[in-house]
């Protein structure tokens, strides 16, 4: 097998040697990872696929285990340029890589990235103003996507029913995760039809981010179905709060309201983690989760670097909301 393996190699334009050590059982999982970039990795135009394919079994000739492929993985990540991909086994990452830092990553403090990623600024809402609803939007993990747009949506509605007419949306605690139900409880905010999409690196749409009757849609998958039972009269004045730990769907949330009409935003500019990552399945406990795509906003512009405010102004998670600078600023505004 191995002979025949390295046979096909050659005859594709690979010149490579498969050492002892890689068992049958590791490299399927390096041939089908090498494979799925091909296809759909954002930039795998730019790579010398037959250089880089050697390269990345030479440096996986002496893998005996899945684990051990993290440097090949890692290479062909940077090759890349792919600051946001992972390769993750028995839902544990094995392989990423970082480019140089963005400025705006440059002014992420570690410990308060690291409370963040620990989801230690929940979900919060309250009035914090007559008729102006404040709702800070966290990260969110995989799991059950229709409770926790239930949390969300539920505090919409509440504020809603309350009297909030203007609002706040908070986006600075938000590190990712899970987008489909920040994009579902928000979805009365974000209003009705496109609200963003997906590019190639040609600057193609590939994918459309959309709301019908309060659902959120993903092309044409419906990720959730919530009652539609809190309905806006109007499209209300919206303040969009960012960081530098804004990032990954956190962003995808904020390039949602971009071009909105009655929008502004407020603070840092976000970390810049601006692709749709996939999450592919390759052989047993194996994921590859890679950059496809840019996010655009509901007029079609791409966001290839970070997201910008409006405002610019510093933030400090010390703060409370009365303190806040960027609240009382979008508390002016929408006044």
């Amino acid at each position: 097998m191995v002979k025949k393996l390295a046979l096909l190699l050659v005859l594709a334009g690979v010149s490579v040697t498969l050492a002892p050590g890689q068992t049958e059982s590791v490299r399927p999982y390096l041939e089908g990872s090498i494979k799925h970039l091909r296809e759909r990795a954002l930039l795998r135009a730019k790579v010398d696929w037959p250089v880089a394919e050697a390269e990345a079994f030479r440096l996986a000739k002496d893998a005996d285990s899945v684990e051990k492929l993290a440097p090949s993985l890692k290479y062909l990540l940077s090759l890349l340029e792919d600051s946001h991909g992972r390769f993750f086994h028995k839902g544990q990452t094995i392989a990423y890589w970082f480019g140089e830092p963005t400025p705006a990553q440059q002014r992420i403090d570690r410990e308060i990235w690291k409370t963040i990623q620990n989801r230690q600024y929940p979900l919060k809402s309250e009035m914090i103003k007559k008729k102006i609803g404040y709702i800070r939007v966290p990260g969110l993990p995989t799991g059950d996507n229709n409770k926790m747009s239930r949390d969300i949506r539920g505090a919409v509605c509440d504020l809603a029913r309350r009297g909030a007419e203007r609002w706040i949306i908070d986006l600075r605690f938000n590190g990712g995760g899970n987008m489909y139900p920040m994009m579902e409880g928000l979805s009365p905010l974000l209003g009705e039809g496109v609200i963003g999409g997906v590019t190639d690196a040609g600057g193609r749409q590939i994918s459309t981010w959309k709301i019908k009757d309060e659902d959120f849609y993903y092309d044409d998958y419906q990720p959730v179905d919530l009652e539609n039972d809190c309905k806006l009269s109007k499209p209300p004045k919206i303040a969009i709060l960012i960081s530098q730990y804004t990032a990954s769907s956190g962003e995808a949330v904020a390039v949602a309201f971009k071009q909105r009409s009655k929008t502004r935003f407020f603070g840092l500019q976000t970390s810049g983690l601006v692709t749709v990552t996939d999450w592919t399945p390759i052989g047993t406990d194996f994921v590859a989760s890679i950059s496809i795509g840019y996010y655009a906003d509901r007029k079609g512009k791409e966001y290839r670097d970070s997201i910008d405010p409006d405002e610019v102004i510093d933030f400090n998670p010390a703060d409370d909301l009365a303190t806040d600078k960027s609240i009382i600023a979008a508390i002016k505004w929408l006044k």
